[in-house]
């Protein structure tokens, strides 16, 4: 099962829906053509919205915030730019009616 997820800041708890097969296949061929990020993590997001989340095991883990998508797993983590913010627009468009504006 794939898990797709907004992180809410100041307590509020995640929100979270299921992700199909097909837009997994969407979601890695972008991800594959995005280009390496050299830097460090993003800062820390503001109030609100802290960016959205992709889990496809209980070990893989894609974070996507403002133009950056890290995978991370328990021997890695890699960013890459996605200026667009395709993924993160993607994985929103699934998300249920009652998620605030990012």
């Amino acid at each position: 099962m794939y898990v797709a997820g907004a992180v809410r800041s100041a307590g509020q708890p995640d929100l979270t829906w299921e992700i199909g097969e097909e837009t997994m296949k969407s979601f890695f061929a972008t991800w594959k053509n995005l280009s390496p990020h050299p830097g460090g993590p993003l800062p820390s997001p503001q109030p609100g919205y802290a960016g959205c989340f992709l889990r496809y095991s209980s070990e893989v883990e894609f974070f996507m915030y403002d133009g950056m998508v890290t995978l991370m797993t328990p021997t890695q983590s890699e960013s890459r730019i996605d200026q667009d913010r395709k993924l993160e627009r993607l994985i929103l468009s699934f998300a249920p009616p009652n998620l605030p504006p990012s």
